[in-house]
């Protein structure tokens, strides 16, 4: 390898992680670090991927990071990312053509404890206007246009925003994850858990739990790339001091099909 791979939550890890991820035929183990892995980039997945960390391994943004910490590879035809094509990524982000950009397909992620380290970061981009940082979100993971997404198995901590943005995504399924937020920065407001915008269909969420200082799932269907959310299945939600359980927002664009069970929590 040419970067080294340290895991001791000092030095940066993110060039070695994502020289492995690059290097790696289809699906790439972490083993447990001797503290954490300290990324200060998103680290990002190509289609027909795997990552997998231990469940409880550690993995931290370091501070005045204000990034993401994980992401498919979506860039549009001229080698855009996406967020760049976004006339606002903080709020009402509308993409104008989905058909400029790539679609990745089979994707999973298992395993981890995904820290951002929020008091680290800047201040909440939907409150604060933050010039020099114009794509910065507060977001741990974004995925946009995936085709068989799978994220399981893991904890999202303290965000700055969402725990994870999705965006014209098909085939999914996100279970078994733990939102553990402790703090606000400044405040403990506009923190969702899962923020689906729109143009996502066929999709699980299952056994999802923890403290979010919003929603615990948002549908959002006239955010991002607006478009409906269709055929999509919720079960089992254990919500704890969030604002609401699930929120399903629209004026534009349907709802269909969407089947909620098992909610539980305050």
């Amino acid at each position: 390898m040419q970067h080294t791979l340290y895991g001791d939550g000092v030095h940066d890890d993110t060039a070695a992680i994502q020289e492995m991820i690059d290097a790696s035929n289809n699906e790439l183990t972490l083993e447990a670090p001797k503290v954490c892995y300290l990324i200060s980039k998103a680290l990002e997945l190509p289609s027909n991927f795997k990552l997998v960390l231990p469940r409880f391994a550690e993995i931290k943004l370091a501070d005045n990071s204000n990034c993401l910490m994980l992401r498919n590879k979506a860039y549009n035809k001229s080698g855009k990312m996406i967020e760049t094509c976004f006339p606002d990524h903080t709020g009402g982000m509308h993409v104008r053509n989905n058909d400029e950009f790539d679609i990745n397909e089979n994707i999973e992620v298992m395993g981890g404890i995904w820290n951002y380290n929020n008091m680290g970061q800047r201040k909440n981009p939907i409150h604060y206007d933050h010039d020099d940082l114009p794509y910065y979100t507060g977001t741990a993971f974004f995925f946009f246009g995936v085709r068989n997404l799978r994220v399981s198995n893991l904890t999202i901590k303290d965000p700055v925003t969402y725990a994870a943005t999705f965006d014209t995504i098909s085939y999914f399924t996100f279970e078994n994850i733990t939102f553990d937020f402790n703090y606000g920065n400044p405040r403990p407001a506009n923190m969702d858990g899962i923020h689906l915008n729109g143009n996502c269909h066929y999709g699980v969420f299952r056994n999802l739990k923890g403290t979010c200082y919003d929603d615990l799932i948002a549908l959002n269907a006239d955010e991002g790339s607006d478009g409906p959310i269709t055929n999509i299945e919720i079960d089992g939600l254990f919500a704890e001091d969030c604002h609401s359980a699930v929120r399903m927002l629209t004026v534009k664009h349907p709802f269909q099909n969407v089947h909620i069970s098992n909610v539980y929590g305050t």
